[in-house]
């Protein structure tokens, strides 16, 4: 009886792998084999578990610092110039420009004596400018701003900081002062 169907062997397929083995060997080294598959896929699962809880510690951290950030910002004040403010602004830099400079310069060119150098010179303030000046004796460089608070357009002095430069080998001062101009 031919079926298509179906087919038989007269012989079962026989493998042999390293010679001639008994069957009890090739049980056991299927068994070690699925032990052994059975432990990487724990150890692949517990894996993936701890990874999953760290991504979430992470997220609920980047949470709890964009909170913080997002109050943060609106704790604080907006850099937003408004229109008051560059009203101010403007009206300060059009004082200053309206300062008496021509009679500043004047005064200071008139009273600085060679052995003092202005290192700078700026508005401080509505009324005021700060200068820094240099000189190698500090007992000129007081009497040289007590001298110009004598003088118009200059008025009080109010004392910043007094610095030596100890590196430069004549080791010169520097005051640093504030000095308000007299209103018109």
């Amino acid at each position: 009886m031919n079926n298509l169907n179906s087919f038989h062997f007269q012989n079962p397929i026989r493998l042999s792998f390293w010679g001639g083995r008994s069957k009890k060997t090739y049980r056991l080294l299927a068994g070690v084999i699925l032990f052994i598959v059975l432990l990487s896929t724990i150890f692949s699962i517990v894996n993936y578990f701890q990874k999953m809880e760290k991504i979430n510690v992470l997220k609920a951290q980047n949470e709890m610092l964009e909170n913080e950030i997002s109050q943060t910002k609106n704790k604080l004040p907006s850099n937003k110039p408004t229109k008051n403010a560059n009203l101010d602004s403007s009206k300060e830099i059009i004082e200053q420009l309206n300062w008496p400079w021509a009679d500043v310069l004047a005064t200071l060119e008139k009273k600085t004596p060679e052995n003092i150098a202005i290192v700078s010179m700026e508005p401080a303030s509505k009324n005021a400018l700060r200068l820094q000046i240099e000189g190698i004796n500090i007992n000129r460089l007081h009497l040289y701003a007590e001298s110009l608070q004598n003088n118009q357009p200059f008025a009080d002095i109010n004392y910043i900081r007094l610095e030596t430069n100890e590196k430069d080998s004549n080791q010169p001062y520097r005051l640093i002062f504030e000095i308000n101009l007299h209103q018109p």
